[in-house]
Order: structure tokens, then C-alpha cells, then sequence
């Protein structure tokens, strides 16, 4: 039985692009969902999570400088991201009404932007539960190497190798 909320918890999970010639393995950095499909790291196609049955669980994973990884979406990152959004579609029609005209929800765009980011950020009544691709730098590839040190510590407190 596992002691995780979530199959792909702490897993390494591969995406591909529809014929695989764009692949992708990605770190689950948490006990949380994953995307079925997500964009590639060069925007140029999506990727779909592919070969299920072979996604690792790798909770002492420290991913490389440069890989990506599943995050908690924080709400500084839901607003950037529905910024983006709100600026392209705010005079487009979706759905036969433009964002503009809907002044029974929002009047400006940064009222769109906040309640928007606001219903990414807590899905599910649950603050951070959706997830976020981040790519690792320095900090974020030092913070796991800490992260992994003292889970392995805690589970061996006293290691003597031989």
C-alpha cells in the first residue's frame, strides 16, 4: 500500500509528442496530480504522458540543472500565466463574447487576471494543488540535493559503508 495521495507522486514520467520525436522525461517533485499533456520545453508541440506503466518513483531524484520538473503552481505563477492569457483574448471572441464585454464578471483586465489566477491557484478549494513545469537552475537543483541528503539521513541515521 502506498503511503502517497497520488500514483505519480515523486515519479519520473515520460512525454512525447504524437510520433516521439520530441521526448521528454520530467521529475513529479510532489505528492501531487500531473498534466496528461503539457508543452514542450521549446514550445513548438505538446507532449503527452506516455508509458504509464513505466513511470520510476524516485523520491531521492535530484533532477539536473536544466531539466524540468513538476512544482506546485503558486499564485505569483497562475497570475503571469493569465496575464499572458488575458491580454491575448481580452478583445477576442471566445465562445461568442469577448473578455472585454463581460463587466458582469470583471471590469478591468487586472480584475480578469486576478479572479482567473485565483480559480488556477485554489482548484478544488486546495491552495498550490495544481502543478507547474519549472525549469531547474542552481537554486532549485541545490535545494533537492539538500532535500535527498537529509531523507536519506532520516532514514539512515548512522550509515556505515563498507
Amino acid at each position: 500500500m502506498s503511503t502517497y495521495k497520488h500514483p505519480e507522486a515523486y515519479c519520473r514520467m515520460s512525454y512525447a509528442n504524437g510520433d516521439r520525436s520530441v521526448t521528454e522525461v520530467l521529475w513529479n517533485s510532489r505528492d501531487g496530480v500531473t498534466p496528461y499533456g503539457i508543452g514542450s520545453a521549446d514550445g513548438t508541440c505538446e507532449l503527452l504522458h506516455v508509458d504509464w506503466n513505466k513511470d520510476k518513483r524516485d523520491i531521492f531524484f535530484v533532477p539536473p540543472v536544466g531539466s524540468r520538473v513538476f512544482i506546485d503552481l503558486t499564485m505569483d505563477a497562475a497570475r503571469a500565466y493569465r496575464r499572458v492569457f488575458v491580454e491575448k483574448y481580452w478583445e477576442k471572441e471566445i465562445y461568442g463574447e469577448r473578455m472585454c464585454d463581460r463587466t458582469d464578471v470583471w471590469t478591468t483586465k487586472e480584475e480578469a487576471v486576478e479572479q482567473l489566477a485565483k480559480g488556477d491557484y485554489e482548484t478544488g478549494g486546495v491552495p498550490g494543488a495544481q502543478p507547474d513545469v519549472v525549469v531547474v537552475d542552481e537554486r532549485l537543483h541545490k535545494l533537492y540535493r539538500e532535500r535527498a541528503d537529509a531523507l536519506l539521513k532520516r532514514l539512515i541515521p548512522n550509515p556505515r559503508f563498507t
